[in-house]
């Protein structure tokens, strides 16, 4: 499956009025995040990077559609994708690509490190993977 606007019309990755018109800077971010994670001893889908480059994308811009009212008065409308969507969607992204590297909520509830950043440090630390913290780490509780 390749990342393409497509892949951000359908819950929960929907942005308002995306386009095909995207999908070179849609290319360009799902690169971004590949070389950015440099995930090694797991291959990470599609399917989990989809997650991160709607992160990054909605970043970039705003989308911008445009809606008619009446027969003639054209309104614009810029969206900002949801604040709390996109760390939801980043979370989400995380929580998948941990059980991609055999990081459990379990395994780490029985961690004494002080932080899930440490806990994941030190499991990874006696295998062969390796991958850019950031993208194992949850941004936020909400």
């Amino acid at each position: 499956m390749a990342i393409t606007n497509a892949t951000f019309k359908t819950f929960p990755l929907e942005i308002e009025g995306i386009t095909s018109e995207w999908d070179t800077q849609i290319t360009a971010i799902k690169n971004f995040v590949v070389s950015d994670m440099a995930a090694v001893g797991v291959t990470v889908s599609d399917t989990i990077l989809s997650y991160f480059v709607y992160w990054f994308l909605c970043q970039e811009a705003a989308t911008t559609v445009t809606a008619k009212t009446g027969e003639t008065a054209p309104i614009s409308k810029t969206t900002y994708p949801d604040f709390s969507k996109q760390i939801r969607t980043w979370n989400l992204g995380a929580t998948i690509l941990r059980t991609e590297f055999g990081i459990t909520q379990a395994i780490l509830d029985n961690r004494i490190e002080t932080s899930d950043t440490e806990k994941i440090k030190s499991i990874l630390l006696g295998s062969d993977l390796s991958v850019n913290q950031k993208y194992l780490s949850k941004i936020s509780l909400i």
